[in-house]
């Protein structure tokens, strides 16, 4: 109970920093474009919580059925291609939200242009939150967890570093933006580096210790 809810509290803190950061970068740019920001990140964070039910289906079925590896890999690949499908439907809407009822959320013309002009950056980091998001899902529901803190640090740091990067380049809104791409890629990246290398073991590949178990 302990390394799972420490886990969940170490993420959590975790999204609360970077955000934290991001939203710290963005009211740097001028009060448009900050206002332009928290318009995209509150629709940006109240879509990213749908894919937490089939997170939370993967920590419950796949601790029910460790002991049956062909269950415990088909469940992988089913959730984990459902957070897929959920992250391109989140991103959809999210997309047409912004983009086709703009008022909805601003009548300022600058404001609107500038939550516009980071759809596509929202876009993917939406899809790609989804796919992290199962992926952490799966880690736990397997106990397979034990390197989620590190992998969790190392995406802030890109997040971080990322979104230096984009300060020093003058990349304005996009390049705040770019930042959270960079961190939800690198944490599902780095997912699937873990995978990679521990196939053998991985509830997403051939998941051996169990069954042999």
């Amino acid at each position: 109970m302990l390394n799972v809810g420490g886990v969940l509290l170490l993420r959590s803190l975790g999204l609360m920093l970077v955000y934290t950061a991001i939203t710290a970068s963005a009211t740097k740019l001028g009060t448009a474009e900050v206002a332009a920001h928290q318009v995209a990140l509150q629709v940006f964070w109240l879509l990213s919580y749908f894919p937490e039910p089939f997170s939370l289906t993967a920590q419950t079925l796949i601790a029910r059925d460790s002991s049956n590896a062909n269950k415990v890999r088909q469940l992988a690949h089913l959730l984990l291609s459902l957070g897929v499908a959920t992250g391109a439907v989140l991103a959809l809407v999210h997309g047409l939200l912004l983009w086709g009822s703009p008022r909805l959320f601003s009548s300022n013309a600058a404001v609107i242009a500038a939550f516009q002009s980071v759809i596509p950056h929202s876009m993917l980091a939406l899809l790609i939150c989804s796919v992290a998001v199962l992926c952490d899902g799966v880690s736990i529901g397997a106990q397979q967890m034990t390197n989620m803190p590190q992998m969790l640090v190392l995406s802030m740091i890109v997040a971080f570093g990322a979104l230096e990067l984009s300060a020093r380049a003058g990349l304005g809104l996009g390049g705040v933006w770019l930042s959270m791409v960079a961190f939800y890629a690198a944490r599902a990246g780095l997912h699937g580096i873990h995978v990679m290398l521990n196939w053998r073991h991985s509830a997403l590949g051939q998941y051996r210790m169990l069954a042999a178990a």
